[in-house]
């Protein structure tokens, strides 16, 4: 219980990072099962986002 208690904590800690613009927030417990799942999920929506921000912030830079 613990342990499943302790990676929804680190989940929300990256979905509420993700949400203030810290886009290089990652969940990093070493997980397993359906917990990993969510974690490579998080984990690679928050690549996207973080990927997705630095192509605009380029574009950005190149119209300015």
């Amino acid at each position: 219980m613990e342990m499943l208690q302790s990676s929804f904590t680190s989940v929300n800690k990256v979905m509420g990072a993700l949400s203030k613009g810290m886009f290089g927030a990652r969940v990093e417990d070493e997980l397993n099962g359906d917990l990993a799942t969510l974690q490579a999920n998080v984990n690679a929506s928050a690549e996207s986002v973080e990927t997705t921000m630095m192509e605009l912030h380029q574009v950005m830079a190149g119209v300015a």
